[in-house]
């Protein structure tokens, strides 16, 4: 169950895309996996150490946010916010202090096309 303040800051709604199985060589098209997901609004990454971890491209933007926990989020999955598309590059358990349980801290890279 969210709590009060988290459902006061988690203002953004996305939703998860995760592609299914490799089957015969291939992997199909991504398909939804959660839907109306609230979540906090994304922010850019900060910290250059985590950027450079977690940026796959050199032309891309690493963005942060937090869900509630227990959420089906993975590494691979796709979050789409305002129907822009980001590849989730890491999810951690994060210990929240207050009620309301832990959160997922999700990061996510967009791939800018110059």
């Amino acid at each position: 169950m969210a709590s009060a303040s988290f459902t006061l800051r988690a203002t953004t709604t996305a939703s998860t895309k995760r592609s299914p199985s490799l089957s015969g060589g291939k992997v199909g098209a991504a398909t939804e996996n959660v839907v109306s997901l609230r979540c906090y609004p994304l922010v850019q990454l900060s910290d250059p150490a985590l950027v450079e971890r977690f940026a796959t491209k050199a032309a891309s933007i690493v963005y942060e946010t937090f869900v509630q926990d227990g959420v089906d989020i993975s590494t691979g999955d796709v979050l789409v916010v305002d129907s822009t598309d980001y590849l989730v590059v890491g999810v951690n358990s994060y210990p929240w202090p207050g009620p309301g349980g832990n959160r997922l801290h999700v990061i996510v890279e967009e791939v800018q096309t110059l």
